[in-house]
């Protein structure tokens, strides 16, 4: 789960009992689809930024259905609580699988935000995106790669996880490559 914010490093995971809570309310809240599946949740508190993510895997599947939300966070302000904030997310998570869900029941498509995108929330600002990564899978691929005892494997960075990103792209190989297409020439 990365941060919306560039700014965002240094983060505190939501209590733990407090998660549950949030997984016993959106069991409640969409308990048909508890019937087929279960909720999970992940949270950080940022010194500037909360973010939640709150997903739902039908069992015997490996896509996972994840909302995102991230809303702007500082102590300072005194009307402005961690949980008021953290509510304001969960409202708007709540609101989208419930979108979601009554879609794919009337087998409809639903455009989903792939890139942090804002929403007014009953005035709160909640920027919002969804995702499909299997948390159980990627703990399970964190616990193994931590089980080889070398914990540089893993490591949380600000980088993309956009392998084509970090490619480095060769400008005059590209060309040459480009101009033999144009041709219509074959490459060996």
């Amino acid at each position: 789960m990365k941060p919306r914010l560039p700014t965002s490093a240094k983060w505190t995971p939501f209590p733990k009992e407090f998660s549950e809570k949030i997984i016993q309310v959106m069991s409640e809240n969409f308990a048909e689809q508890c019937t087929r599946g279960e909720f999970t949740v992940d949270g950080r508190i940022y010194p500037q930024e909360i973010l939640l993510r709150v997903g739902y895997i039908e069992r015997n599947r490996l896509k996972q259905d994840n909302f995102e939300a991230s809303s702007e966070y500082t102590m300072a302000t005194p009307e402005q609580s961690a949980q008021k904030t953290i509510f304001s997310c969960l409202d708007a998570i709540g609101s989208s699988f419930d979108e979601l869900f009554h879609t794919r029941t009337e087998g409809e498509d639903l455009e989903l935000p792939v890139e942090w995108e804002a929403y007014d929330f009953e005035g709160d600002i909640v920027w919002m995106q969804y995702s499909t990564v299997n948390t159980k899978l990627e703990e399970e691929a964190d616990r193994l790669l931590n089980s080889f005892g070398e914990d540089n494997l893993v490591r949380e960075d600000s980088d993309s996880e956009d392998a084509l990103s970090r490619a480095i792209i060769d400008a005059e190989l590209a060309h040459d490559v480009q101009k033999e297409i144009r041709k219509g020439v074959k490459l060996n």
